[in-house]
């Protein structure tokens, strides 16, 4: 009489489960990997400090000056300006596509001009009567107020975007004959069209890190 023996496979199991866990595995040093490039890039992502120097760029969706850098001229702040050769006077170097680097000290904002240390060009804005919002630049000597009635401070950089505010406010970018548009702190209902001007874009100011700022000098007074 014939015996048939039938043999089962005690491995197969333990071979299931081994492959369970290498998926897990895998699984789980493939989303290590995507965290630790992403903590990588916040990283290198380059931010804006107190104390840093850093251009600032328009945004607006669907505007003429959307993604434009802000540049200084005759005291004034303006976006998308013709290229008409430089009016400041810089020292090692020039800027780059014309775009004036500013420097964050406490709750002012400073053209950088160096570190001389006994006058400064300082941003200031007018906030009060009807030419509330009016954003000028002046030399000012260290420990001396600004030309009444503007004022100096107020300004602060939103870490997380960086976003450069006035008193928490965004901007209002005017056009000019030029094509360009001279830029205003926007106050709604108070200053809509500046002057009497139309077609005014509310904007804001993205703060762009620059770590290697050339010094300059920028022009004041009437264009």
């Amino acid at each position: 009489m014939a015996v048939k023996i039938q043999v089962s496979n005690t491995n197969s199991a333990p071979q299931q489960l081994s492959k369970e866990a290498a998926t897990i595995q895998l699984t789980a040093l493939t989303l290590l990997a995507g965290a630790v490039a992403s903590v990588s890039a916040a990283a290198l992502a380059p931010r804006c400090k107190t104390g840093g120097t850093f251009t600032l760029i328009a945004w607006k969706e669907g505007s003429p000056i959307d993604g434009k850098t802000i540049s200084a001229t005759h005291s004034k702040l303006w976006v998308a300006r013709p290229d008409r050769g430089p009016d400041e006077r810089c020292h090692d170097g020039k800027l780059d596509n014309g775009a004036a680097v500013f420097l964050l000290s406490g709750r002012e904002v400073l053209l950088y001009g160096g570190s001389d240390g006994v006058s400064t060009q300082t941003l200031a804005v007018h906030r009060s009567g009807p030419g509330k919002g009016n954003l000028k630049f002046f030399t000012i000597v260290a420990g001396l107020p600004p030309p009444r009635p503007f004022e100096t401070s107020g300004w602060s950089i939103e870490r997380s975007t960086p976003t450069l505010f006035y008193d928490g406010r965004p901007f209002l970018g005017c056009p000019e004959l030029d094509g360009s548009y001279s830029v205003y702190v926007y106050y709604r209902g108070l200053n809509d069209r500046p002057g009497g001007r139309r077609d005014c874009v509310q904007f804001d100011l993205e703060a762009r890190e620059q770590p290697y700022p050339v010094p300059c000098i920028y022009s004041e007074g009437p264009i």
